[in-house]
């Protein structure tokens, strides 16, 4: 950590939570290990709707979710990077508004992310949670590096059940990880609420996918709670959007609005550039981005959602590597071609030679870096075809987006990674 994000991280600790304590909103955190940012998008478009008359709905920008994200979160402030003078004036305008106004009964949903042991801890102090949705900890989990193993990792993200209030909610997928490290120290004084397909509270099953001619699409699902099912279906494509449902109607069935209907309950869900978005791509064909970061299991339900797609051109993968796996790279990069090959007509991989992660393999073409890939693209591809771009964020598989979609999209507000400290740094 820099000497700037050292000394914000201790500014900005107290005086979030001197809002917290002026202000008292209800706090729900987003944890997990894959997902987490796409939740908090459905979450807030879902809650405002139905709670606006209630409550303020306030959200985590992008994926600030750490020790400096979660605070500028709560605060409503936004990241200076690193101009100092411009930290220094949100700061006091903060401490202004905490000390003269108080803001209407809100409601705060944070998305909680870790990377080294003890970040939840911070979190967890910072911010006590009346409800806590937690998604999937994978075999595999992102930044397993940083832990001696994938067990002390699990166990650091689970932490965030000994900091939900008392008599509050932790809401999550009945993934076997999870169930494993909850048995373990299971809380006497919170409520549980499993969902997933099946032997849990609230379920889901027949899910249909589909990718339409003019670039929208549709996920679907039919949900049962309480004995009632219930079709709903969202305006996103992905394999994984029915488990992030399952948990925001949980959410939603504990404020208490109708999920036992599915009139427009998902409708208008915008999600965040880089996650599954489809944009039109030149020659007649359609781009599936999810260049916003990249994981095992991210990458595998991105291979599922293909495998459901009913397309006239070819399947093609544009894939980077997936980043901070440590002992595991080689293996989860061998598997994710191997699955990849099941589905997808033509396969194209990034390829560090320094690291040289990808498996050799006949079946697949190695490029060295972005214009390889675009410039191959754009020589080779066909009416119809639909490409799958996705990598970590080091990789910046956006810049592949940015060269094979059609002039007319605005990359600013449909590509990730636009701002100007991003095209700044090396890749």
């Amino acid at each position: 950590m820099s000497l700037l994000n050292y000394c914000l991280s201790r500014i900005l600790r107290p005086v979030s939570k001197l809002f917290l304590w002026k202000n008292n909103p209800k706090i729900v955190f987003v944890c997990g290990n894959v997902g987490k940012t796409s939740l908090v998008s459905i979450l807030h478009a879902v809650l405002n709707k139905n709670l606006k008359k209630d409550y303020t709905v306030r959200r985590s920008r992008k994926n600030y979710n750490t020790e400096i994200g979660m605070p500028i979160s709560i605060l409503g402030i936004p990241h200076c990077g690193k101009n100092i003078f411009a930290w220094i004036f949100y700061i006091f305008m903060s401490l202004i508004k905490i000390l003269f106004t108080k803001e209407k009964k809100s409601l705060l949903i944070l998305e909680a992310g870790i990377r080294i042991p003890g970040d939840m801890d911070f979190l967890g102090k910072l911010a006590t949670p009346d409800f806590v949705l937690f998604t999937a900890l994978p075999d595999v989990p992102v930044h397993v590096e940083n832990f001696k193993s994938k067990e002390d990792l699990y166990k650091e993200k689970l932490k965030i059940i000994n900091y939900i209030k008392p008599n509050g909610h932790f809401i999550f997928l009945n993934n076997p990880n999870t169930l494993n490290e909850i048995n373990r120290n299971k809380r006497k004084d919170i409520h549980y609420f499993s969902c997933g397909k099946d032997n849990a509270d609230l379920t889901y099953k027949n899910t249909k996918l589909a990718l339409n001619r003019d670039h929208t699409a549709v996920t679907e699902a039919t949900f049962e709670y309480n004995k009632t099912q219930t079709k709903h279906s969202i305006n996103l494509l992905g394999a994984h959007f029915p488990e992030l449902m399952s948990l925001t109607l949980a959410l939603c069935s504990l404020f208490k609005i109708d999920i036992s209907t599915s009139d427009n309950l998902f409708s208008d869900i915008k999600i965040t550039p880089g996650r599954m978005r489809i944009l039109e791509g030149k020659g007649k064909t359609t781009i599936v981005d999810d260049t916003y970061n990249s994981s095992p299991v991210a990458i595998l339900s991105a291979i599922e959602t293909f495998a459901e797609i009913k397309s006239e051109g070819r399947l093609i993968a544009v894939f980077g590597e997936m980043a901070e796996l440590g002992k595991f790279t080689k293996e989860v990069h061998k598997k994710a071609v191997s699955q990849a090959k099941e589905i997808f007509d033509l396969i194209l991989l990034m390829n560090n030679k320094e690291k040289n992660i990808w498996p050799e393999d006949d079946d697949v073409h190695l490029f060295n870096n972005h214009r390889e890939i675009i410039d191959f693209i754009n020589k080779n591809r066909k009416e119809n075809d639909v490409f799958l771009v996705k990598g970590s964020q080091q990789t910046r598989m956006e810049i592949v987006v940015s060269g094979i979609i059609i002039e007319s999209i605005n990359k600013n507000e449909n590509l990730a990674r636009q701002e100007e400290r991003w095209k700044k740094k090396e890749y």
